[in-house]
C-alpha cells in the first residue's frame, strides 16, 4: 500500500466529482516520497520525484519520468518503454534482466547481473558498463554517447543492425574482455575516435560491414571473422582459435602472432610499412599494399 504523504494532496482529496477526477487521471500524475519507491506502485504516465526499487518480479515503467535512480534486484525484471526518462542511473545486482525499449532515455546503466540486457531504441547520455552477465547484451538501434564494457561476462556481444533494427549511434570506445560469450558486431559506424577492444575472450568473434576508427583482437581462443570491414588502426594479434579476414579496407594493420595463420583475402591495406619485414609479412598474408593510399 502507498502511504497517503507519499501521494499529491489533490489524489487524495473526496469532494472531487466525476468530471475532475477523470480529467486528473487522465494527465500526468505527480509522486512524491522520502525514500525509494517499490515499481510496484509506480503506473503508467507518473512523474517519480526519488529512486524506485525494482525488488522481484516484473518492473515495467512505461512513460514514466523517474528524477532519481532505478535499482533493480533479486531476479526482478525491468522493462522501460513509451518515452520513459530516468534521470539517474539504473543499478542491477543479482540475477536480473533489463529491457530498456524504445523511448527510453537514462544517465547511466550499471548492471553486475547474470540475466540477459536488452538495449533498443534508446538513449544513453553516459556510460552502458555489463559484467558478469550468463543472458548477453544486444544493442539495437539506440544511441551512447559514453564507454560500453563488457567484462567477465559468458553471454553473447551483440550490437545490431538489420532490417528490424537501426543502426546505432555509439560516441566512445566499445571494450569487451575476458569470459566465454560469443561477439558479433554487425552494420555499425562507430564514429568519432572510438575504439573497439576485443580481449580475452573465449567465443566467436564476427565483426561484419562495419567501419571502425581502431579495433584490437587480442587473445581470442575461437574463430575471428572480419567481413567487409572499413578500420583506419587495426591490431589482431595473439589469437589462436583461427582468422579469416576478407574484402577488408585498413589504413594501419598489424597481424602478427596468430596461430594457426590467418585466412585472408581481397583486403586493401593503405600502409607505410615501419620495415621491410612488416610489409613482406602483410603481403603474404594476402593483403594487397595500396601504394596510392600510403603516407
Amino acid at each position: 500500500m502507498i502511504p497517503k504523504n507519499k501521494i499529491i494532496s489533490f489524489l487524495s482529496r473526496s469532494n472531487m466529482n466525476a468530471t475532475l477526477f477523470t480529467s486528473l487521471f487522465l494527465s500526468v500524475a505527480v509522486f512524491t516520497a522520502i525514500e525509494a519507491i517499490p515499481c510496484s506502485a509506480v503506473p503508467a504516465n507518473l512523474v517519480v520525484n526519488d529512486n524506485v526499487d525494482a525488488d522481484g518480479g516484473a518492473c515495467i515503467l512505461r512513460n514514466v519520468i523517474v528524477y532519481g535512480n532505478v535499482t533493480v534486484y533479486n531476479n526482478a525484471v525491468l522493462t522501460t518503454l513509451d518515452g520513459t526518462t530516468i534521470d539517474g542511473n539504473i543499478k542491477a545486482e543479482g540475477f536480473c534482466a533489463i529491457q530498456l525499449l524504445p523511448g527510453t532515455s537514462v544517465q547511466r546503466v550499471d548492471a553486475n547481473t547474470g540475466g540477459p540486457i536488452r538495449v533498443e531504441g534508446s538513449f544513453i547520455s553516459s556510460s552502458l558498463l555489463v559484467q558478469y552477465t550468463f543472458g548477453g547484451l544486444t544493442i539495437c538501434g539506440s544511441r551512447i554517447q559514453d564507454v560500453i564494457y563488457y567484462s567477465g561476462s559468458d553471454g553473447p556481444f551483440r550490437l545490431e543492425y538489420g532490417p528490424f533494427c537501426r543502426q546505432n549511434s555509439i560516441s566512445k570506445d566499445i571494450i569487451i574482455q575476458k569470459g566465454s560469450g560469443s561477439v558479433s558486431i554487425d552494420g555499425n559506424d562507430i564514429g568519432g575516435n572510438g575504439k573497439v577492444s576485443i580481449i580475452e575472450r573465449g567465443g566467436q568473434v564476427s565483426i561484419r560491414n562495419a567501419k571502425l576508427y581502431q579495433l584490437s583482437v587480442e587473445k581470442v581462443n575461437d574463430k575471428v571473422y572480419l567481413g567487409n570491414v572499413n578500420v583506419d588502426d587495426a591490431l589482431i594479434t595473439a589469437n589462436t582459435g583461427g582468422v579469416d579476414i576478407t574484402n577488408g579496407d585498413f589504413n594501419k594493420l598489424h597481424c602478427v602472432g596468430n596461430s594457426p595463420n590467418p585466412t585472408c583475402s581481397g583486403n586493401t591495406v593503405a600502409l607505410a610499412p615501419v620495415s621491410a619485414l612488416v610489409a613482406e609479412h602483410t603481403v603474404r598474408l594476402g593483403f594487397h599494399l595500396n601504394s596510392k593510399k600510403q603516407n
